[in-house]
């Protein structure tokens, strides 16, 4: 975008140089007026994470993978800043983002990778643009049509399960992320108080990668029939309501894809492409 900008920018001082009867002084005017809007673009220009250091939240690569994952679950501050509104049971901005239906959490993928000029992941019947799925998020029951994601685009998107396992264990085989002690890395029913607690707080595993065990269970992409219009979909690292036991990578749960409970959270990721060095976007 900006290489464009310029270009404009040099063709049209050409063309006023080359103008018959324009004073010197004129034409320096003009050429500091051009070079002025050359970098007023540019200071709005940011990368992803920069725009994501502004809400506290940070992506890392997954070593030997192909994507790189948000450290912690997403936080209220940034689903509130894209949506517009926090229907949350417990309200703070580092509180991770809860009662969000599967549904509310593809639509909120695609609205942020617009957001950064990315290429949106999923698509309904085809179409990635949110205005035509006639849903309406955090109130909506249900996405109506054939629902398909391109993970070869580099926007925001759930892990599959399989890229969400990867990431919890951290490169080590232990019980919990991070650890084989529940408390030095999870919020569970016997520590939690009956509620989730701000991200980050516990011991991140060995990719950097907080709360994957406890504090609000996670979406991933798969349903439980591998149907991508499947009404059931799979829920990993238990929550603040689940015994310590349950919050165990080996242990997998479902909810129904349109449920909006305060125990289920989720954490994106997004798909490092060839040519994709730290996307530099223009927020929009």
């Amino acid at each position: 975008m900006l290489t464009t900008y310029r270009l404009y920018v040099i063709v049209l001082y050409k063309y006023v140089t080359r103008l018959k009867g324009v004073k010197m002084k004129t034409i320096k005017c003009i050429c500091i007026f051009l070079a002025l809007l050359l970098t007023i673009p540019a200071c709005f220009a940011v990368t992803v994470d920069d725009f994501l250091e502004s809400f506290n939240l940070e992506m890392v690569e997954i070593p030997g993978e192909n994507f790189r994952m948000l450290t912690t679950e997403v936080t209220q501050n940034l689903v509130e800043e894209i949506m517009g509104e926090n229907p949350c049971r417990y309200k703070a901005e580092m509180l991770p983002f809860d009662s969000a239906s599967w549904y509310d959490v593809i639509y909120f993928c695609n609205v942020l990778s617009e957001k950064l000029n990315l290429e949106p992941v999923y698509t309904v019947n085809g179409n990635t643009d949110v205005s035509t799925w006639q849903y309406e998020p955090l109130r909506g029951k249900s996405i109506k049509g054939n629902i398909g994601q391109d993970l070869k685009s580099s926007g925001i998107r759930l892990p599959v399960i399989n890229e969400w396992m990867v990431a919890a264990y951290g490169g080590e085989q232990t019980d919990y992320s991070g650890s084989n002690l529940a408390d030095e890395v999870a919020w569970h029913r016997q520590n939690s108080k009956w509620k989730s607690h701000e991200v980050a707080l516990k011991k991140p595993n060995k990719f950097g990668l907080y709360d994957m065990s406890g504090n609000v269970t996670e979406w991933v992409w798969d349903s439980t029939d591998n149907d991508p219009n499947g009404k059931r979909r799979i829920v990993c690292g238990g929550s603040w309501i689940s015994y310590a036991t349950d919050t165990k990578l080996n242990k997998l749960y479902s909810y129904p894809t349109k449920s909006r409970d305060p125990v289920i959270g989720f954490r994106f990721i997004c798909t490092i492409k060839a040519d994709n060095n730290a996307d530099e976007t223009q927020v929009n």
